[in-house]
């Protein structure tokens, strides 16, 4: 009787370990949001769908750092040309 106690505590504490690390290590469906896949989108939990646009709005902020960058460095090499000239 001990012995199928032992057990059983033993094997509902693998169950539980096992979860906790299914938890973890989930992948996070990579799934943009769009007209098209609109109902798939809101398909997923809250938190992945929280997680994605973080990642996403993270994505866009760097894209318009990089953008206004090159905009800044095009408009040096256009005044530095210009002062050339005059």
């Amino acid at each position: 009787m001990k012995y199928l106690i032992l057990l059983l505590i033993i094997f509902c504490l693998l169950i539980i370990y096992y979860k906790s690390i299914y938890k973890q290590n989930k992948p996070w469906k990579s799934l943009p949001f769009t007209k098209r896949n609109f109902y798939s989108w809101m398909k997923l939990p809250k938190k992945e769908r929280y997680h994605q646009t973080r990642i996403e709005s993270y994505d866009y902020l760097n894209r318009r750092k990089i953008l206004l960058a090159q905009i800044r460095e095009e408009y040096k090499n256009i005044s530095k040309n210009k002062n050339k000239f005059d």
